[in-house]
């Protein structure tokens, strides 16, 4: 009987443990605050949210993707930043403009508060331009 339930015990442990790891697959969540197709509709950027536990600042990301493609729970690959001292969407994204000069030119305007941690100028044969306000 005392190995019954010494089996029992490991089988639910062993449950408990698979299904608490199977949540730890991507540890950070992405909350969309909007998206902007290119003129051509080929790509999409999307500005969100992304946040990768408790221990972690809430980060404003931008990326620049093909139109079918999900964000899922990466950084983004144009632009990054956290608030800083500034005011923030009510989606808790940094203020920023989008906008598509023409199919190869991108511009994007933020929040001169915000503290920035990453800019890429060129990706995909899109040349980015910022400016803050």
């Amino acid at each position: 009987m005392k190995l019954l339930q010494k089996k029992i015990m490991l089988l639910i442990a062993i449950i408990g443990l698979s299904v608490s790891l199977s949540g730890c697959s991507d540890l950070c969540e992405s909350t969309k605050d909007y998206s902007v197709p290119s003129p051509d509709g080929k790509q999409t950027v999307h500005v969100y949210q992304l946040s990768c536990g408790a221990t972690t600042e809430f980060a404003t990301h931008i990326s620049l993707l093909a139109s079918d493609a999900e964000i899922g729970g990466n950084a983004g690959n144009l632009f990054t930043a956290t608030a800083g001292e500034a005011d923030l969407t009510a989606m808790n994204t940094v203020r920023t403009e989008v906008v598509w000069k023409d199919g190869n030119q991108l511009l994007i305007r933020y929040d001169a508060k915000a503290k920035v941690i990453e800019r890429v100028e060129q990706l995909n044969g899109v040349s980015v331009q910022y400016e803050t306000f």
